[in-house]
C-alpha cells in the first residue's frame, strides 16, 4: 500500500549553508543533549507542548545553517501555525498540515488539536547538500486517536519545497528515526514500517506494510 506524499511549492527562496552544531532550544526553557524527543536523529530541535503553556507563549526554533532564522510554532485559534522570519524580519506564512493526525474529530465542525501533542521544529541533512532541511512534526499517541501517530512536514530552504509524510494508526508510543537519507517510524506490529527514503529529488515511498 503506497502512502500520499504531498508537496507544495511557496514562491520565496532562502539559501543557506549548515553547521552541524547539535543542541536544542525551546522559547521558555532550552533542551539539553539528553531531552527526549520522538524523531531520533535530528541535528537540532526544539520540542513543544500546548500543555503547560498557559499563555499560548508557543516555541521559536532558531534554524542556523549558515543562515540564521527564526521559526515560530504556536496555537492560532483552532489550529497550529508556523512562521519563518529571516534575518530582515520578513515573515513568511509556513503551510503548516497535519492532515487529521493529532486532531479530535469528536466535535463535527471543530476540530482542536489534542492539548497533549508532542511537537518538534529541527533540522537534518537529507540530501547530502550540507544545507539542512527544516522539520515541524506532530506526535499523537492520545487513547482517543483513531488517527495516532506521526506527521513530518519538511521544507527545502533553497526553494522551500515541502513534503507532508503521515504515518497513522501506530500501536502504543510513536517514534521516528532519521537515518542517512531515511525516515522511519515503525507500526509496532509484525514488523512494518513507514519509511520514505530521499531519492530523485524527492521522498519516495520505501515502506514495508
Amino acid at each position: 500500500m503506497k502512502k500520499l506524499i504531498l508537496y507544495i511549492l511557496p514562491g520565496c527562496l532562502l539559501l543557506g549553508l549548515c553547521s552541524m552544531e547539535k543542541h536544542g532550544e525551546t522559547s521558555m526553557e532550552p533542551e539539553t543533549e539528553e531531552s527526549k524527543c520522538f524523531i531520533e536523529g535530528l541535528t537540532r530541535f526544539t520540542l513543544y507542548s500546548e500543555k503547560g503553556d498557559e499563555y499560548n507563549e508557543g516555541a521559536v526554533y532558531h534554524y542556523d545553517c549558515g543562515r540564521k532564522l527564526d521559526v515560530l510554532l504556536f496555537m492560532n485559534q483552532n489550529r497550529m501555525d508556523a512562521r519563518l522570519v529571516d534575518e530582515n524580519n520578513r515573515r513568511t506564512v509556513l503551510n503548516l498540515d497535519f492532515g487529521n493526525i493529532g486532531l479530535d474529530m469528536s466535535d463535527p465542525e471543530i476540530h482542536l488539536p489534542y492539548i497533549d501533542n508532542e511537537y518538534v521544529i529541527g533540522q537534518y541533512d537529507f540530501d547530502g547538500d550540507k544545507a539542512d532541511e527544516l522539520i515541524i512534526a506532530v506526535k499523537s499517541n492520545d487513547k482517543a486517536d483513531p488517527m495516532g501517530g506521526i506527521c513530518l512536514n519538511i521544507w527545502r530552504i533553497d526553494d522551500m519545497k515541502q513534503w507532508i509524510l503521515p504515518a497513522s494508526g501506530i500501536l502504543g508510543e510513536p517514534s521516528c528515526e532519521l537515518i542517512l537519507n531515511k525516515v522511519k517510524i515503525p507500526r509496532n506490529l509484525r514488523g512494518f514500517y513507514y519509511e520514505w527514503t530521499f531519492q530523485n529529488g524527492t521522498f519516495e515511498d520505501t515502506g514495508y506494510y
